[in-house]
């Protein structure tokens, strides 16, 4: 399979639209995820699996069941990660997940959206999504593209991020606004 002017545009992290090479590169994910989804978390099997499948995968992970993304080579996941059943990852471009990272249940992380005009909605619109060290992601949330959560932030459950979110703060609701700054190291 030769990679398409689509991909390339992907990884240049510039508008594009779903070709019949994405689309493969679609159904092979689908394929390993329901391998992953099967295999128990604590599997070595599948540890390995997802060493392969991800841009990168660090030690000591978790990743619990019902995890789902577009491709799986555009997330790029650090060491000691807690990431809970029913994560949801469109990686239509680069997220990035940093160290000793928590995920919360049914959180959607998304890289990608498309033009509010109709006749140009079939492209779609990517933004790299960035979660630093010691992030906490409560359940429900919704990470918007082209977020920034920066080192040691709390995002409360059933929050929209958009944007940069300070390090060592609470922020929560929809939009999410800074709740609080914690104390502690820096």
């Amino acid at each position: 399979m030769s990679k398409s002017l689509q991909y390339d545009l992907m990884k240049d992290g510039k508008q594009y639209v779903f070709d019949d090479y994405l689309y493969k590169l679609q159904k092979k994910c689908f394929r390993k995820l329901r391998i992953i989804n099967f295999l128990p978390f604590s599997s070595r099997i599948r540890d390995n699996i997802l060493k392969h499948f991800f841009g990168s995968y660090g030690n000591k992970n978790v990743l619990k069941n019902n995890f789902t993304c577009n491709f799986g080579f555009n997330i790029f996941i650090g060491e000691g990660c807690y990431i809970n059943h029913n994560v949801t990852i469109l990686d239509s471009y680069e997220v990035v997940i940093g160290n000793n990272v928590f995920i919360a249940p049914n959180v959607v992380i998304s890289a990608v959206t498309h033009p509010n005009n109709y006749s140009e909605r079939r492209s779609l619109l990517i933004k790299k999504v960035i979660l630093e060290d010691d992030v906490w992601i409560g359940a429900n949330s919704v990470i918007l593209p082209g977020a920034h959560i920066h080192k040691g932030a709390v995002i409360g459950a059933n929050s929209l991020v958009k944007g940069e979110v300070k390090s060592n703060c609470i922020y929560g609701g929809v939009p999410s606004k800074l709740i609080k700054q914690l104390g502690g190291r820096q």
